[in-house]
């Protein structure tokens, strides 16, 4: 019964964040703002690219990897009864409905993420969408939970850093590939030419051969 109500937490929270970024889509056109409360508050419709607030911009295979070992990690002690605090099932909550929420919009729209919550009246700051909101709210009450409440930060903290090893590792391997594809693609005319320049410095070194 905890893990169903589990579920219908996270599946409320998701719905919340894809159905305001939907309503936006629907009403709105790219980059249009428009003032919610007059000098607090607009909706300015744009496409993020990056993590929360426009962070890592660019790196969608990164963010993806990285998201979805946090979230496992999170959902295995909070499905398997292990985080027992309040603060600290509420984090997780919190946090897995966020990163579900920014995943789904970059799995399905290209790798960028609808974010329309604009509070430029008041100060300069990136734009947000719900997802957003429960990840940073998720992500202080974990701080506190892992502060005050917990009773079991060395193996928490120690999963959390073997996932994040495992996240590094895995986008070396991925720009490795990368690298090594862009060598195996290198136009013909550059392998002539540092071949030309190979076989040239032999002829020199025969017609110079080393006094005895």
């Amino acid at each position: 019964m905890t893990a169903l109500i589990y579920t219908i937490i996270v599946a409320v929270l998701v719905a919340a964040d894809q159905l305001t970024k939907r309503a936006v889509v629907t009403h709105m056109e790219l980059n249009q703002t428009i003032p919610a409360i007059d000098g607090l508050l607009n909706w300015t419709y744009i496409l993020n690219d990056g993590a929360s607030f426009g962070m890592l911009s660019g790196k969608t295979t990164l963010l993806l990897i990285t998201t979805g070992i946090v979230m496992a990690v999170l959902a295995f002690y909070l499905y398997s009864g292990r985080m027992t605090h309040i603060t600290g099932k509420l984090s997780a909550l919190l946090i897995l409905a966020g990163g579900i929420g920014n995943c789904i919009d970059r799995v399905f729209n290209d790798g960028k993420v609808i974010d329309f919550i604009d509070i430029d009246p008041i100060f300069s700051f990136p734009k947000f969408n719900v997802a957003d909101c429960c990840v940073t709210v998720g992500g202080v009450l974990f701080c506190v939970f892992m502060i005050f409440f917990c009773d079991d930060k060395k193996k928490i903290t120690g999963t959390a850093a073997a996932a994040a090893g495992i996240a590094g590792e895995l986008t070396v391997d991925i720009n490795m590939e990368t690298h090594v594809a862009t060598k195996e693609n290198v136009p013909a005319e550059e392998a002539v030419s540092e071949e030309a320049v190979s076989v040239e410095e032999n002829t020199s070194d025969a017609d110079n051969p080393a006094a005895e």
